[in-house]
């Protein structure tokens, strides 16, 4: 895309104004109307033949190459919910928070049951070698006033931690 023609002709003005300065500086005297004119032509002519090609670091610019494995919208009802808790859990919204940890921890006592054959009434005690100390301490603080919201680095981390479970 070209640029407008004002950026070249105020520089064409500029670049003719110094010799101006300089030859009334030693009084010669200098028709300044011709000079303008004439800087004025020739900042339309460089506007003209500017090149608008790509600029050197437009050059090696790539497209943003798309998720391999773009979120599925068509996901059932629940997976949504966990999804929009974890978009909302801001560490301004408390209720959303507390909503997502008890969720989180629901999730993974279920796997925890499910694909270590923990005991059901309480496999976060007993999960000590299967999670990270940091995990364990963020799921068991979940049903109590005492829940803590994390970022959204963390967050990712723990998710990813408790998928591999």
């Amino acid at each position: 895309m070209k640029r407008g023609l004002l950026p070249y002709l105020l520089g064409a003005a500029a670049i003719a104004l110094v010799p101006m300065v300089v030859l009334g500086l030693t009084d010669v005297r200098v028709p300044v109307v011709p000079w303008m004119l004439a800087a004025l032509l020739a900042g339309v002519i460089w506007w003209a033949f500017a090149g608008d090609g790509p600029s050197r670091r437009s050059a090696n610019w790539q497209a943003p190459r798309p998720d391999p494995q773009p979120m599925r919208f068509t996901a059932d009802l629940r997976t949504r919910r966990v999804v929009t808790m974890v978009v909302d859990a801001q560490p301004s919204k408390g209720f959303t928070g507390v909503a997502l940890t008890n969720t989180l921890a629901a999730r993974a006592r279920s796997r925890l049951v499910r694909n270590h054959g923990l005991p059901d009434d309480d496999p976060l005690a007993h999960a000590g070698h299967l999670l990270s100390p940091q995990l364990l301490d963020y799921l068991r603080r979940a049903g109590t006033d005492d829940t803590q919201t994390v970022s959204p680095r963390t967050l990712r981390i723990y998710l990813k931690e408790i998928e591999a479970l």
